[in-house]
């Protein structure tokens, strides 16, 4: 379901390492969506609060088996209406059933079509955003270790540890920008979570911020020690 990008430990006197991606492999619809821009969606009188604009479909996906095409707007799915925020869309197509899960309607063009009957396959064991623990005793003295996951779908995880504390990020990409869903700061053995970048404390906002950024760039940028204790 998700692509992993990077896992193991990084040098921290080195500023950039650069990594070589894995081949994506798709989610489990197999679109990569946008949300609307408030525009096209006055233009297209879409209803606030519901429908995502497909930017890419994955060949031989369920996605594609439909009949569901980029550019295409996602309207419903099985009879619900599809959520305009990228997270929540993530959310609903995890809930759908195995197997025969109901019928598509989209926007294309600026008519609306229903395609056919959408099948998906079912859930991997493993929970659509899962929770990466790092195997014990591996992170070098002195050393960091970093874990960024991408899907098909714009979904990411970044993970980073080093001695005393760790970051974990989760969120969504959607026109090249980075929307988070949640980022979970544990400190010895103090554990916060926070909804945005701007919760984040500001001594430790600018790193996250960089983490954040290497996750869509490709590029891992390895931050100084912080503090380990929080204000």
């Amino acid at each position: 379901m998700l692509e992993r990008l990077h896992r193991g430990p990084l040098v921290p006197e080195r500023d950039w390492l650069p990594f070589r991606p894995f081949a994506p492999r798709p989610g489990r619809l197999g679109v990569v969506i946008e949300p609307l821009h408030p525009a096209l969606r006055e233009q297209l009188s879409v209803p606030d609060g519901q429908g995502v604009l497909v930017r890419e479909v994955v060949p031989d996906s369920p996605a594609a088996k439909v009949g569901i095409k980029p550019h295409d707007i996602l309207l419903e799915i099985a009879g619900k209406p599809v959520p305009a925020e990228p997270n929540a869309f993530v959310r609903m197509v995890a809930e759908l059933p195995a197997g025969k899960a109901g019928q598509v309607v989209v926007l294309r063009k600026g008519k609306k079509e229903t395609l056919g009957e959408l099948e998906l396959p079912e859930l991997p064991r493993r929970s659509l955003v899962p929770d990466l623990r790092l195997p014990p005793g591996k992170l070098p003295p002195g050393g960091i270790w970093l874990h960024v996951e991408r899907s098909a779908d714009g979904s990411f995880i970044v993970q980073y540890r080093e001695s005393g504390q760790t970051i974990r990020i989760e969120g969504h990409e959607a026109q090249g920008k980075a929307q988070v869903s949640q980022i979970e700061i544990t400190e010895g053995r103090e554990t916060r979570t926070y909804k945005s970048l701007d919760d984040v404390p500001a001594q430790l906002r600018e790193k996250v911020s960089k983490l954040l950024d290497s996750a869509l760039k490709g590029q891992f940028f390895v931050p100084e020690r912080s503090p380990k204790r929080f204000d």
